[in-house]
Parts: C-alpha cells; sequence; structure tokens
C-alpha cells in the first residue's frame, strides 16, 4: 500500500509540475532550428531592413523554460550590419525578455569602439492576455563613454501598454490569430525628449507579427512585418 501510495503521489507531482509549466505562454517560437523574418518598412512602404531571429538553443529548469536567439539584422540590400544574441525566459506565468534587447544593436555601431552601459527592466507578457488589460512599463537607459567621459546618456521608455483587441492578421509569412498592444515610447536625452506612439500584434508561439511606429499624434512613421516563419 505505501509503495503503491508513493507511485501515485509521483506520479501527481509530475503531473502539477507539467500543468504548472504550461501555464506560462511563449510568445515566440521555442523550438532549435526555428526561424522568424521580420522585413522593416518605410510609412511609404519601401523596405529599409531585414531581421533573421533563429533560435539557437532551449532550455527548461523545473517550471521555466528560456530560449537563446540569434537575431542578424540586415539593411534593404540584405548587407549584413550586426548580429546578437538574446534570450527570452517564461517563467511564473509570464514570458519576458530584457530591456537591453528591445534596442537595435546597428543603432550604437557609431559607438562599438567605446564603452556602452545599458540597464534596463524587463519587457513582460503575462499568460492569458485578455482585451483591456494592463501591462507593465519598462524602461532603459544607455550611457557611452570614452576615456571616462560620457558622451551620450539617453532613456527608452514604453508605457500605457494596453491589450487593445484580439484580431488576425495576414502576411506573407501566414494567418495569425493575435493580441494587438498599444503604448507609448519617450526617447529621453540631456538636451531633447521625443514622444511617440506603437502598436504591435503578438501571438502565441510566434511572436510578433505585426508593428506600426507612430507620432504623437498617430500618424505612421514606419512599420514591420512577420514575412518567413519556419517552425
Amino acid at each position: 500500500m505505501r509503495k503503491l501510495f508513493s507511485s501515485f503521489l509521483f506520479l501527481l507531482l509530475v503531473a502539477a509540475s507539467t500543468s504548472f509549466a504550461q501555464d506560462c505562454k511563449m510568445y515566440f517560437p521555442d523550438k532549435v532550428g526555428s526561424v522568424r523574418e521580420i522585413t522593416n518598412y518605410d510609412k511609404k512602404g519601401k523596405v529599409t531592413g531585414i531581421v533573421s531571429q533563429e533560435i539557437i538553443a532551449r532550455d527548461v529548469v523545473g517550471a521555466a523554460t528560456s530560449v537563446t536567439v540569434r537575431s542578424t539584422t540586415s539593411d534593404k540590400d540584405n548587407k549584413e550590419l550586426s548580429v546578437n544574441e538574446m534570450t527570452l525566459n517564461c517563467k511564473d506565468g509570464v514570458f519576458s525578455f530584457d530591456m537591453e534587447d528591445y534596442i537595435d544593436k546597428s543603432m550604437l555601431e557609431a559607438y562599438k569602439d567605446m564603452e556602452i552601459v545599458m540597464t534596463g527592466d524587463n519587457v513582460a507578457y503575462p499568460s492569458g492576455l485578455k482585451v483591456g488589460d494592463k501591462l507593465s512599463n519598462a524602461s532603459i537607459n544607455i550611457v557611452v563613454k570614452n576615456q571616462g567621459m560620457v558622451l551620450m546618456n539617453w532613456t527608452i521608455t514604453i508605457s500605457n501598454r494596453i491589450v487593445t483587441a484580439q484580431e488576425s492578421i495576414t502576411t506573407s509569412a501566414g494567418t495569425f490569430s493575435c493580441y494587438k498592444l498599444t503604448y507609448d515610447l519617450q526617447t529621453k536625452t540631456r538636451i531633447m525628449t521625443i514622444n511617440t506612439k506603437a502598436a504591435e500584434w503578438m501571438s502565441e508561439g510566434v511572436g510578433m507579427v505585426k508593428s506600426e511606429s507612430l507620432d504623437k499624434n498617430g500618424k505612421l512613421l514606419g512599420y514591420s512585418l512577420l514575412t518567413k516563419l519556419k517552425p
């Protein structure tokens, strides 16, 4: 009887652990070898660049899952500009990544021989999103130094993150069920502050399918689309 009870308890714990692990929804592919291609466009629909993202590692510890993504940024002529790696995490019902990974590293190429210090928050997407949800804010501070002298110091903040709709989005990569999120984006330096807006369409197991960059009055500045997906 004791042995039977122990076996039953073991199975119960395994089932509970599996159920808990499944509570966290990845808003990104989590299979090694999966590849996403994001194409960026200006407001007139002309290609400005391409980002290829490949899952190169997956790690599961208890109920937490993390994937490592190699991101290759190219210009409109497919000339490689930068290659970076980022880690995406799914733990305790929240999918997240470091705000540092939100930054297009090609923007910092001019400072590659200088000291760059970035400190920021995680951008989080709780499981069970629904229309009307308000998500947490996030920010990052970037300091560029040359021989100890601060040359640049700016802060990027995303706020007022709200799930405004659940929509079906079709691109050349397919048709996806997405949650639409809108938010405010502020870039602040010592001499100026720029306020813009943004919208993104996120799909479970896929990631960002579409995004739009808007000026403070809501006028389109540019957009991005998921153009290829290899599961």
